[in-house]
């Protein structure tokens, strides 16, 4: 926890994402889940550490997660502002393989996943092909970042 920590020390605590997800991915399969999807408030970065708050990716890349749905950067998934990133891949919309979106921000984009669901003999569900993309909403004339707001601030723009 680094944003507001004077005010949040000795009051909050929080876990790793990715530790979390690793020790709950498993209950939940455990409980019957077939299709899971994660629901992060992080952004995609490579070669994080514990406690990291880009780690979309390294989240995507765990067993028993099947989609992720990721914001916090603000910026564009699939889209150029990752391309050359590893383990995203923006042809085909996914991050570690599973199908992500990131939706820009304040309503410039609608973020959609189409999943095609196959049911198994068994009964149990898995993603047969998807879709993934990142629609924008309206056009911005002259704005290519949120409005009022540097592009260096907090290393918005940075993916590494």
């Amino acid at each position: 926890m680094t944003r507001d920590a004077t005010h949040l020390t000795g009051k909050v605590s929080t876990r790793d994402i990715v530790e979390t997800a690793t020790a709950y991915v498993p209950k939940m399969k455990e409980e019957g889940a077939d299709i899971i999807i994660a629901l992060s408030h992080s952004g995609i970065a490579v070669d994080q550490t514990t406690g990291a708050e880009n780690a979309s990716l390294q989240l995507a890349a765990i067993e028993g997660i099947d989609v992720v749905l990721t914001g916090h950067q603000h910026l564009v998934f699939p889209g150029p502002d990752y391309e050359g990133v590893e383990g995203a891949d923006i042809t085909a919309g996914t991050l570690a393989g599973k199908p992500a979106v990131m939706a820009g921000f304040w309503g410039s984009h609608m973020g959609l996943i189409d999943l095609l669901l196959e049911q198994d003999a068994d009964g149990k569900w898995t993603i047969a092909s998807h879709t993934s993309e990142a629609r924008p909403i309206s056009q911005r004339r002259g704005q290519s970042q949120c409005p009022g707001r540097k592009r260096s601030r907090s290393g918005r723009r940075r993916l590494s």
